[in-house]
């Protein structure tokens, strides 16, 4: 195959389906079989289901392979799951809240800008010009103003997307993703460009149609019922941009959080001196349970003997990623699932931890015919609530169908340690590597490569000489990646929430300056009457914060509302707390004043004289 081409995701060598061990034998009906295929012009997903349906039922196959399901999907949602899940969902919410909120936010300018022009447009329509065709020069006005921020924002897209591709680098993206400009994407943007100039635009140029030459000449063009009712669309859309804006600031201080609880969990361990090997043990050398069982004893004795290892322990699968999934049985009944992960010896000595409590795997005998294990916390919190967990017995269902329940005893409590990416603490069960011998085992080491890789691979050629060790990698890179998913919504969120809080700051401070030129004749009558400057500045301050409260009362509301959606995507964090509802309310109202302290501070100091005077 061509150079970088690796299908699914990383692999580099292809063999027939028949040629592998099993496939002729009477296992092979319980192998699941993803077939590829690009679907023909005008097929759809649902036709190629029933035709694909048709075909298995129709083939002469053993009637095991009958009784298959047939799943089709697009290739993107086998490996990166379906567009419409939660995360990217949310994501694109965020990114179009903030779009509103910036259509909002010009909408407001215009309308505060139509004051001004009222003259103009009024004396268009003294002219001749038709309210349709002034309401069309002003949206072709903001659909042009709309496209130049657009080809600002496709320039500051690309250098994300860039950026964005680079982080997502070694972290197991099928090859086939790439994150790049196409003409439909370009094609989209100048769409969404063009429907947001209108979108903003559309309000102000109603609003200019109707002015009127007699009645703008005879309010002076500044303080009449035309500009109270620009100034109440504008107040209006305010309201909403502030709500808007409490809501993102809500969902991306829930998503920090929960963030920062997924990496302080895993910088209880020195991530900078483990790493993680593994190794593969082929059919028919290694086919069965005792087979793999004897290989992986030996190569725990001469890891422990090795004078060229500080620590090294085999692991089902290492810390962060996706365990095995089993039920748990507790006095003959199955309480839920938890996840199970086999250790060998000096596993929680290697990654520099202690248990909470109760003894290690390899200092307990096995009793009464069942294998010792170990619990994390949060397993005795869910399924040991009032009780000792210490001697307890549980049970796992079977792997097999008609094979017994695997039995161990509890003799320890094991400390906190994520096995499943971009989530928190889950119920985890301990079991002896003896016990759960699988074909792939991770070796996990504290030191550094260059000390141990050679050691390591020497002692697995002196058991198996035809057995590689492969995907070294450190845990901080495992970590790393598990985590990205939470780490990439925070910093979303963040970025639109921070956005949407600077809109609306400086949308208030339009409204506020607005209101200002408004009312500069009225500001001098009040001071000419003796109004002191404080009473002059406090005035316009009281106005602003008006929309401020009911934006933030309808905001924290809403804040509610999507704290309900966050809620699966947070680790060890709660939506909507109370403490942080009460932070971002004192953000927006200090982001608020000082947004109209400006406005109000040089209405204080206007001249009454100069303002009697004004127009």
């Amino acid at each position: 195959m061509p150079d970088g081409f690796m299908y699914p995701i990383d692999q580099q060598v292809w063999r027939p389906l028949i040629a592998l061990p099993g496939m002729d034998g009477p296992d092979a009906a319980q192998r699941p079989v993803r077939i590829v295929g690009r679907l023909a012009d005008g097929v759809t997903l649902g036709q190629a289901r029933s035709e694909l349906a048709t075909i298995l039922s129709a083939s002469p196959v053993p009637e095991g392979d009958r009784t298959r399901q047939t799943v089709v999907q697009p290739l993107n949602e086998a490996y990166v799951g379906p567009p419409t899940d939660t995360a990217p969902m949310m994501m694109l919410a965020a990114v179009m809240i903030v779009l509103l909120i910036a259509c909002s936010h010009a909408a407001s300018l215009m309308l505060a800008r139509s004051a001004a022009r009222a003259r103009e447009m009024s004396m268009r329509a003294a002219l001749g010009a038709s309210r349709m065709r002034i309401v069309r020069q002003l949206l072709v006005e903001s659909v042009l103003l709309a496209l130049v921020a657009g080809l600002i924002g496709g320039g500051l897209a690309w250098m994300g997307a860039r950026a964005f591709a680079a982080e997502t680098v070694g972290f197991g993206m099928p090859y086939w993703i790439r994150f790049t400009f196409d003409l439909r994407l370009v094609t989209y943007l100048a769409v969404l460009s063009a429907g947001a100039g209108i979108a903003f635009g559309l309000l102000p140029a109603l609003h200019l149609s109707h002015t009127n030459l007699t009645t703008v000449i005879n309010q002076g063009g500044r303080s009449g019922m035309a500009g109270k009712r620009a100034g109440r669309m504008a107040t209006f859309l305010l309201v909403g941009e502030l709500a808007l804006a409490v809501i993102l600031l809500a969902s991306a201080g829930a998503l920090v959080q929960s963030a920062a609880s997924v990496y302080r969990s895993d910088q209880a361990l020195d991530l900078a001196r483990l790493w993680e090997m593994r190794v593969a043990l082929p059919e028919p050398q290694y086919a069965s349970a005792d087979q793999r069982r004897a290989f992986y004893r030996a190569r725990d004795e001469r890891l422990a003997a090795s004078p060229g290892l500080e620590s090294a322990a085999l692991a089902g699968s290492p810390p962060f990623n996706a365990a095995e999934s089993r039920d748990v049985i507790l006095d003959n009944t199955t309480r839920g699932n938890v996840r199970v992960v086999p250790i060998g010896d000096r596993y929680f000595e290697t990654l520099g931890l202690k248990l909470v409590r109760g003894s290690d795997l390899e200092h307990v005998a096995t009793a009464g015919g069942a294998a010792t294990a170990l619990v994390n916390e949060r397993f005795v919190a869910r399924y040991f609530q009032d009780v000792d967990p210490i001697g307890r017995e549980v049970s796992l269902n079977a792997t097999t169908e008609g094979a017994p329940h695997d039995r161990f005893t509890v003799v320890g409590i094991a400390p906190p340690l994520r096995h499943q990416p971009a989530s928190g603490h889950t119920p985890v069960i301990y079991v002896p590597y003896a016990s759960q011998p699988g074909k792939v085992a991770s070796v996990l080491v504290r030191g550094r490569p260059e000390q141990f890789a050679d050691v390591l691979r020497q002692e697995v050629r002196r058991l198996d000489a035809d057995l590689p060790l492969f995907n070294l990698q450190s845990l901080e890179h495992v970590s790393s990646g598990s985590r990205f998913l939470p780490r990439m919504m925070s910093l979303v969120f963040s970025i639109v929430a921070v956005i949407a809080t600077l809109l609306s700051a400086l949308g208030l401070y339009s409204i506020t300056a607005y209101a200002t030129t408004q009312r500069t004749q009225k500001v001098g009558v009040r001071m000419a009457l003796g109004a002191r400057r404080a009473q002059i500045g406090w005035l316009f301050l009281k106005r602003a914060l008006v929309p401020v409260g009911i934006g933030l009362a309808l905001g924290l509301a809403g804040a509610q509302a999507a704290g309900a959606v966050l809620h699966g995507l947070l680790v060890e964090a709660r939506a909507n707390s109370p403490i942080d509802l009460l932070a971002v309310s004192a953000l927006l109202v200090a982001v608020s004043i000082a947004a109209t302290l400006a406005p109000a501070r040089r209405a204080a100091r206007l001249d009454p004289v100069a303002a009697l005077r004004q127009d």
